[in-house]
């Protein structure tokens, strides 16, 4: 299945509400310019999440939900994939 999301993913950080993110976007500041030649790209289109993340296909309106059980990070870097990151410490 073909799942396009045009980079465009909704992650709940608070319980409350959905917040739409885009990839290598912030309304604030250009993140392009602060991360062009630097690896921290790919973590900072990583947003904490609380209970939900979701993606929509742009060309029919499917709508894909993961639920979680624990506060995690996740990421659409990806066309049509959904990552998720848990932060583990081993003594």
């Amino acid at each position: 299945m073909n799942f396009k999301n045009n980079q465009t993913f909704w992650t709940d950080s608070n319980g409350l509400e959905m917040q739409k993110r885009i990839l290598n976007y912030r309304p604030t500041w250009d993140i392009n310019q602060n991360y062009a030649d630097d690896n921290q790209n790919i973590t900072a289109n990583y947003y904490p999440i609380v209970s939900a993340v979701a993606m929509q296909d742009v060309e029919n309106g499917k709508v894909f939900v993961v639920m979680n059980d624990r506060s995690q990070a996740a990421s659409a870097l990806m066309e049509g994939e959904i990552n998720f990151m848990v932060n583990r410490r081993i003594l």
